[in-house]
């Protein structure tokens, strides 16, 4: 997910460099929640602890 919020961040970048700023803003925004849902699921923006061999550290209510 950090990989996916990186690539939406470029997006917003390109939106950038050719003067289209809601694009940017859109892309910010998107990538805002992208990690934020990440760090809610796993407690790291990174994903720590997502995978794990043999085990699933993740609660599912």
């Amino acid at each position: 997910m950090e990989r996916i919020a990186v690539h939406v961040g470029d997006i917003g970048a390109i939106a950038n460099d050719v003067a289209y700023m809601i694009g940017n803003a859109v892309s910010g925004a998107n990538r805002t929640y992208v990690i934020n849902t990440m760090l809610a699921i796993c407690g790291s923006r990174f994903g720590r602890g997502f995978l794990n061999v043999c085990r699933n550290n993740l609660r599912i209510d």
